[in-house]
């Protein structure tokens, strides 16, 4: 009986080894694996906590139940990865025989394809109001998730009937992997294109659509180069470890990039909020041969016009202030006649006092006889 298991172990530690140069070349990249999958659930939870705590409520109940979801998932696939390392260094160490059995290894694919395809759902949500509501992006994208599912369904059935590769476990495979990568090609092609044709040459608009260009590349793109990655090394070699270490991150992966896109909407609506008052300038070094960013030729311009009305006020020294002659009343106690006629009604002004006509009229005045000559003379 011992010569037996030992055959039969000799002939699994030679499979898995097939290929590589030793062990740790052939089985590290399953403990690298887990290591990533665990900063990555601790990147998740982080992110989880700032949207409670700040984007909930402002989020549809349908995009509340994604996050849950696949934040629940993801947690699964941590306790996957963990039970799975178990079994293999713990309850099993020093055999090779638990390494075939593919058991585990085919949950990755149906409990990453439930994570996937919601967040899926959710990026083809916002291509599919980028691209004006087109009726065709819809069995474009739905065709491949469809299909990737499917993949992930088959993968799990036929690892637990057959526990090992099957003509069948490798052609549901190429369907998971397969309708995996081409829907992500199509929503993030869609998703860029669609906010590149939409720049403006006004600079507040141009600014907020480049950062939105920046979000979308930073969610989308880490997940579709994961489904590539897969992609190739299944191409190169079908029954490595190498092919397990995206299998165990792919899920968090397009977890993290939604979680990011939905507390990104906490940080643009805050931005805006601060720089509502601002005023927008076009950014004239964008047109070149009478056409836009989007290559469209140049209409008629709307144009909003902020206007604000500044008041200013100088204080002028009282020193520099023209000189005016202000009447100026007599006081009781000045020198003088206190007795008025109607003479003195002439002029009751501080010059008209001092001049030289007023002087004669008071001559006069003094006079016995009141001579109309004399006064005529006078003047």
């Amino acid at each position: 009986m011992a010569p037996i298991l030992d055959a039969v172990e000799q002939e699994a530690k030679d499979r898995i080894l097939e290929g590589f140069s030793g062990p740790g070349v052939a089985i590290t990249p399953l403990l690298m694996g887990m290591i990533i999958d665990a900063a990555l659930l601790g990147i998740m939870l982080s992110q989880l906590i700032h949207w409670f705590a700040h984007q909930r409520s402002q989020e549809s109940k349908l995009h509340q139940y994604a996050v849950f979801w696949c934040s629940f998932m993801g947690c699964t696939v941590f306790l996957l990865s963990t039970g799975w390392i178990i079994y293999l260094f713990g309850y099993n160490f020093g055999r090779w025989v638990p390494f075939t059995d593919y058991r585990w290894l085919s949950l990755y694919p149906i409990v990453d394809a439930s994570m996937v395809l919601v967040v899926q759902v959710f990026y083809a949500e916002r291509a599919y109001k980028i691209a004006n509501r087109s009726k065709l992006l819809i069995p474009a994208v739905a065709f491949p998730m469809f299909v990737s599912l499917v993949g992930g369904v088959g993968v799990a059935v036929c690892g637990f009937v057959s526990r090992i590769i099957t003509t069948n476990y490798r052609i549901f495979v190429w369907f998971w992997i397969g309708g995996c990568f081409i829907a992500d090609i199509i929503i993030t092609t869609i998703v860029l294109w669609g906010l590149t044709r939409s720049r403006s040459p006004w600079e507040q608009t141009d600014i907020l659509v480049k950062r939105l260009i920046r979000v979308a590349c930073e969610s989308q793109l880490p997940p579709t180069i994961c489904a590539l990655a897969l992609l190739i090394d299944w191409c190169v070699q079908q029954d490595s470890f190498y092919g397990v270490f995206f299998e165990m991150i792919q899920g968090k992966v397009y977890v993290v990039g939604m979680i990011y896109v939905l507390n990104q909407r906490f940080f643009l609506r805050r931005e805006l909020d601060e720089t509502n008052n601002l005023n927008a300038r076009p950014a004239f070094s964008t047109f070149k041969g009478g056409r836009n960013r989007t290559g469209a030729p140049l209409g008629p311009a709307t144009i909003h016009v902020q206007t604000e009305t500044y008041v200013e006020s100088h204080q002028i020294n009282p020193a520099f202030m023209p000189q005016r002659l202000q009447p100026k009343i007599r006081e009781a106690s000045e020198s003088g006649d206190t007795e008025m006629s109607e003479l003195d009604g002439v002029n009751q002004s501080e010059v008209g006092l001092n001049s030289e006509y007023m002087e004669r009229v008071r001559a006069a005045r003094k006079k016995p006889e009141f001579n109309v000559a004399s006064f005529a003379a006078m003047g």
